[in-house]
């Protein structure tokens, strides 16, 4: 497919880096997947009040149905506002300040601090592009992804992630 692979570069990473992928990450989500969460929240609290108002009984089960009432909007909140500073700091541990990216037709590979990670293309549901670099979606149900910087990624890579882009969409 590509006659420039494998590509081999050197990464740089920090904690704003990250954050801001993190971000990125949430602000898709959320414009996607994420409105699910937000009208299932709406509909448990319209629910809950419905089923107050009408007069049930506040027992075992309204109090388990109150905890996912109260528990949901939390969630979403977490995600949007705290999970890009907690992400970040985790992942600065292993990827700051650099690490070695290779990229071949099958899988990509980060290498930091004594540390060897192949994931192949496979496992990628989607390569979306934002900012700061090309974030390799693992599952566009919980945030779990990983980030390309674009800040010196050469032209080859970048081609390379576009093509992914659309090959993972497509």
């Amino acid at each position: 497919m590509n006659s420039t692979l494998p590509v081999h570069m050197e990464a740089c990473y920090d904690q704003g880096l990250l954050e801001e992928a993190a971000k990125c990450y949430m602000r898709r989500f959320f414009e996607g997947r994420g409105r699910w969460l937000l009208a299932a929240c709406v509909v448990n609290v319209l629910g809950f009040g419905a089923a107050l108002a009408l007069g049930a009984k506040f027992d075992l089960i309204m109090v388990w149905v109150a905890f996912v009432v109260v528990v949901g909007p939390l969630y979403c909140a977490y995600l949007y506002f705290l999970f890009p500073r907690r992400y970040a700091s985790r992942v600065a541990r292993f990827l700051a300040p650099t690490a070695h990216i290779s990229f071949t037709e099958s899988a990509f590979e980060f290498s930091a601090k004594d540390r060897v990670v192949t994931v192949p293309w496979s496992q990628i549901k989607a390569v979306w592009e934002c900012p700061v670099g090309f974030l390799l979606v693992f599952s566009q149900f919980v945030p779990s992804f990983t980030v390309v910087p674009k800040n010196g990624l050469p032209t080859s890579t970048h081609e390379f992630l576009d093509a992914k882009v659309r090959e993972v969409v497509g």
